[in-house]
């Protein structure tokens, strides 16, 4: 990798990666702190791990209050936000680029938190050419997810979430490893309709104001005052 401008900016309110809802709880950090540190160690510890789609890096400053061991951390997004408390260690890189600005990428691990079907969107097989690691690890909303959404929502949701195993098959990948990770919401309907009316979701960003406003109606016709269910990811990894 090249080396990447240097971050001074900090995770502020307004930024690309203020997440709302559950999404930005201290407790949500941490869960998938502990998931890192703990429950997929044995993928993780002391291996050079480049993480694709980072965000704002909470998640791994979390990860490693939890002790999680590893020898590199590159951290990669074209709106990386991440405090100085993470970017600033020695054995963090940051950069603030697109996958193709900074590879060829040579790692041990290649992980992706809801990111690889933007990456894969964008950049189709080709991204292989330019991540060469000996672990693939992803994390995506399960297939069939348990969330208060429509059928219309549900039904885009789905068609816009491609088959990971099949892309990975195809590029000489093996899944090893499926693990899902529930973690439980509770949140005032309200705060629900605001993340649909700010597009949240991948799946919400290219519909149009019609969508958005038929989500809103059939929450507020068919939901309660306080929503109750897990966010759940699935995690897949390949070698």
């Amino acid at each position: 990798m090249t080396s990447s401008e240097a971050l001074d900016q900090t995770f502020e309110p307004g930024s690309a990666w203020n997440k709302q809802g559950w999404l930005a709880t201290d407790s949500y950090y941490s869960f998938w702190g502990n998931v890192f540190a703990n429950e997929l160690t044995t993928f993780l510890k002391d291996k050079i791990i480049t993480d694709i789609g980072t965000g704002n890096g909470i998640i791994w400053e979390k990860s490693l209050e939890q002790r999680l061991s590893v020898k590199r951390l590159d951290l990669i997004d074209p709106d990386l936000c991440t405090r100085p408390q993470l970017h600033n260690l020695d054995f963090v890189t940051a950069y603030r680029n697109n996958i193709e600005d900074i590879s060829p990428i040579t790692t041990d691990v290649a992980l992706f938190k809801q990111s690889f079907h933007l990456a894969y969107g964008a950049m189709g097989d080709t991204l292989f050419n330019k991540i060469n690691a000996a672990r693939f690890i992803t994390f995506a909303m399960a297939p069939d997810p348990i969330w208060p959404m429509s059928p219309a929502f549900k039904k885009r949701f789905i068609l816009d979430c491609p088959d990971f195993q099949t892309i990975m098959t195809k590029n000489g990948k093996k899944l090893i490893h499926t693990e899902y990770f529930p973690f439980p919401v509770g949140l005032p309907l309200k705060e629900w309709i605001s993340m649909i009316e700010n597009r949240f979701i991948s799946s919400l960003h290219d519909v149009d104001d019609a969508f958005i406003t038929q989500e809103i109606e059939w929450a507020t016709q068919y939901l309660a005052e306080q929503l109750y269910f897990y966010d759940t990811l699935e995690c897949l990894v390949f070698e």
